[in-house]
């Protein structure tokens, strides 16, 4: 019976020992896949610390692009308004030479009557 008990112990130790040896692989299989994805973590951490500073050097660009659109819509409107002045001051001068030719004309025009209305009156 002796032997008989020790067989049974011996099995049970050897099925207890497997187990461990499995569980002991499996955990090695386990923390060799933890290392891995800890690896690809940082993979990761490293493109979102890229998208990010992308992110960020887009917003600096585009700061700057407003700033640039936005003096020259300054420089288009302060144009635009010296344009609007001279096109008043033209029209302004434009309307004053008609009238003044207007003028001109019916001064002219009224000369011409006398002297005809004259030279006929003679005749």
């Amino acid at each position: 019976m002796t032997s008989e008990h020790e067989c049974i112990h011996e099995e049970q130790i050897q099925g207890q020992s497997r187990k461990i040896e499995r569980l002991e692989t499996r955990s090695e299989f386990k923390e060799q896949r933890i290392e891995e994805l800890n690896q690809k973590m940082d993979k990761l951490n490293d493109k979102f610390d890229e998208v990010i500073q992308g992110f960020n050097d887009l917003k600096v660009q585009s700061k700057s692009d407003d700033a640039e659109l936005e003096l020259r819509l300054k420089t288009i409107e302060t144009n635009h308004k010296a344009l609007k002045e001279l096109y008043e001051k033209d029209k302004e001068e434009s309307q004053r030479q008609f009238t003044n030719r207007i003028a001109i004309y019916g001064i002219l025009f009224a000369a011409i009557t006398i002297m005809v209305n004259v030279y006929f009156a003679s005749i």
